[in-house]
């Protein structure tokens, strides 16, 4: 199963996945180097699969983004995308694509994103490009509206702009908050590891009856079967009430499951768009600002950085079992056949240390380090549409 939840350590396994959700409107707007454009708004019944929408992608663009969102639909997939000389980089089951893994078909997801070159070990060429949509289930069988977006992007990015919303905090110090301002030094000194530069960051304080209630938020109910927490649901929503594209980081005083440092929207998420159930990240303060110690902080300025790579649209390298891996052949994998000493049927990050443990994307936060990145992973982050 593919995880966005990045964990404290190998002993606190939850379950998780990122995937799909309703949203409650969803903005367009455009980037420095490619815009956010309605390629179709479709109504969809169950089953039923609306396409090839096709898209020419001009000499000199360096990445394709289609994003699908099903407004309060069950579950959206991209079950086709075919480049111009007619190959399909998708199957029947992400499992088995040629590309390698990705979240084109997850169950439960109503909001559906997908950036491709995802690996540079396939090329992305320019032409005509084609893909589908299907309405695979919904809890009332009913038909739904379905808004799909596609972002041309012309060049490789390197800077970041953030929304970092402080949801409930109420140890908040204002302007200059020094806890505040060691985790947001700790993120930009992280995500440079990336290759990624931090660019404009908005603090935007919530402290409203919403707020106070989302501060603490409930990861274990689903109650809309989108695989997802309904207090993430609400949380993300939370983004319609920005005016710019950013990424927004949610910083909450607790997330509901023990041992879960952040969670992001999607793998990747819905970038460019606001007020999905998926547009956002979402990072522990196990308290508040003023609970955090120089170690955690350190932590979850690290947790901020790898949940965005997820974001950007970066898996772990390894997964928690030490049988799934990313899709990239420069990542190193810490199998469990090789791996596993202690024959507890996981690998942890002191079990890979010497493998990818000290890589940023390691499925679990470390004691040690983790400030690698390879060049495929720095690669792939500069081609998302968020990144200009």
């Amino acid at each position: 199963m593919i995880r966005s939840i990045y964990f404290l350590s190998a002993l606190f396994l939850l379950p998780g996945c990122s995937g799909g959700g309703s949203s409650s409107g969803s903005g367009a707007t455009g980037t420095a180097s490619g815009s956010l454009e309605v390629t179709e708004k479709v109504s969809l019944p169950v089953g039923s699969t609306s396409g090839p929408y096709k898209v020419t992608v001009p000499d000199g663009a360096v990445s394709l983004t289609i994003m699908a969102d099903g407004l309060d639909a069950g579950d959206i997939d991209i079950p086709t995308l075919t480049d111009p000389e007619g190959w399909n980089l998708l199957s029947d089951g992400f499992s088995s694509d040629p590309i390698g893994v990705n979240t084109t078909q997850f169950p439960g997801q109503s909001v559906v994103a997908f950036t491709v070159p995802h690996s540079k070990d396939y090329s992305f060429i320019p032409g005509e490009w084609s893909f589908s949509v299907t309405h695979y289930d919904s809890s009332d069988g009913a038909p739904r509206d379905v808004l799909i977006y596609t972002v041309i992007k012309g060049a490789p990015g390197t800077v970041i702009d953030t929304n970092i919303w402080l949801v409930g905090l109420s140890d908040y110090q204002g302007e200059g908050d020094p806890n505040l301002q060691a985790l947001l030094d700790r993120y930009k000194t992280s995500i440079g590891s990336t290759g990624l530069t931090a660019g404009e960051m908005k603090i935007i304080e919530l402290t409203d009856e919403t707020a106070q209630r989302l501060t603490y938020v409930d990861i274990g109910s689903d109650a809309n079967g989108n695989l997802q927490g309904d207090g993430l649901d609400e949380l993300f929503r939370l983004s319609s009430k920005s005016d710019n594209n950013y990424i927004n980081i949610f910083l909450v005083s607790n997330i509901s499951q023990f041992g879960v440092l952040g969670i992001a929207g999607g793998i990747p998420g819905p970038q460019l768009l606001q007020g999905t159930s998926h547009s956002g990240i979402v990072v522990n303060t196990f308290g508040g600002l003023s609970y955090l110690t120089g170690d955690m902080i350190r932590v979850q300025g690290d947790t901020m950085a790898h949940e965005l790579g997820h974001y950007l649209g970066l898996f772990h390298t390894t997964e928690w079992a030490g049988t799934q891996f990313d899709p990239l052949s420069d990542t190193p994998e810490c199998s469990r056949a090789v791996y596993d000493s202690d024959g507890d049927g996981l690998v942890s990050s002191d079990e890979c240390k010497t493998v990818d443990g000290p890589n940023l994307m390691f499925w679990s936060a470390a004691s040690f380090a983790q400030e690698y990145f390879s060049p495929m992973q720095s690669e792939v982050v500069s081609l998302a549409p968020a990144v200009r």
